[in-house]
């Protein structure tokens, strides 16, 4: 096992140095080339596996090879919706639609077809800076599609009435929304790095591995990831702090937390929150007015005194005892 040392900078930015120059590289022998770049013997498999999986710029492919974010991207296209005019302009304000972008060229420039680079924003603005017209002139409400084309970036605007039309329909975009949603939900389970990964990098882990299982998807523009996904970085929690809020505050109210609950459980209790456009807190509250006030089982059971085992009812001779008993069983 690798100790710890101080490699993760360093040793991220030479892998991805070398896979930007080199292309797809097996693992075994990204581990030897990086022990010899960096002269250090314990740079091992551990080390540069931690970190593959800790980078979102990085890609571990189910082979064992080592590629990058652009190499994934390649040939697949991305959309944005544009909130204003973008003539004249050289910055594109982005959404998380277009976060495997905005990532990449926080580190490294992005080539365009067209000629110059793409950097990110400086302060820490989510918009992607481009040379004097390298943005078609769109309006607000266009849609520009962005593809990565032999690893340099190709931007067209997408015509309104293929906008409209695309090919994935209603259909394709539920099946395209439930893929991302698994990738996403599997990587902020079971990863190593959940808590260290910030929540864009969990977005951008969750396309390539679903770009990785289902190449084809994203071949023609469509409905921009910020539209299709719900949430996509945990917006609700946000979106419903006041409303849960001014529940908090209502009077004759208790709040309470739930030890144990099982992570399938909270997920389905997360995912019908999300159908209704409710925070979980008031999911789980109208979902329990209703177990209490609505069911059969909601009916008034006794004391628990009286809960007595159905095989000891005809020993203790009551009736209500029965009654209650056969009302508990299952429907």
């Amino acid at each position: 096992m690798s100790e710890d040392i101080d490699v993760d900078e360093a040793l991220h930015a030479a892998i991805l140095r070398t896979l930007v120059r080199q292309g797809r590289t097996p693992l075994e022998l990204l581990v030897r080339q990086m022990r010899k770049e960096r002269r250090d013997a314990r740079v091992d498999a551990e080390a540069v596996y931690q970190c593959v999986t800790g980078s979102s710029l990085l890609v571990g492919h189910p082979g064992g090879e080592v590629g990058t974010l652009l190499e994934v991207l390649e040939g697949h296209v991305l959309t944005q919706r544009v909130p204003g005019p973008t003539a004249g302009r050289k910055d594109l304000w982005c959404t998380t639609a277009l976060q495997p972008f905005l990532a990449w060229c926080s580190v490294l420039p992005l080539p365009l077809l067209s000629g110059g680079e793409l950097t990110a924003a400086e302060f820490g603005h989510s918009a992607l800076i481009g040379p004097p017209g390298w943005l078609p002139s769109a309006e607000p409400g266009d849609l520009l599609a962005l593809q990565i084309e032999g690893g340099e970036l190709g931007i067209t605007l997408v015509d309104r009435d293929a906008d409209t039309k695309s090919e994935t329909g209603p259909v394709g975009q539920q099946d395209l929304r439930r893929l991302l949603a698994r990738h996403y939900d599997v990587f902020r389970i079971y990863s190593l790095h959940t808590w260290s990964l910030p929540r864009p990098g969990e977005l951008i882990a969750a396309l390539t591995h679903a770009l990785l299982e289902r190449p084809e998807i994203l071949r023609q523009p469509g409905v921009p990831l910020d539209e299709l996904l719900y949430d996509p970085l945990n917006q609700q929690d946000i979106d419903h702090h006041w409303r849960d809020a001014n529940a908090w505050r209502t009077d004759e109210t208790v709040s309470f937390c739930i030890t144990g609950m099982p992570e399938n459980l909270h997920g389905e209790i997360r995912r019908r929150a999300d159908a209704y456009g409710m925070s979980e807190d008031q999911y789980v509250i109208a979902v329990l007015g209703h177990l209490a006030w609505r069911t059969p089982f909601a009916e008034d059971l006794g004391s628990l005194d009286s809960w007595v085992p159905e095989e000891s009812v005809e020993a203790g001779g009551g009736e209500d005892a029965a009654g209650r008993v056969a009302q508990m069983r299952p429907l």
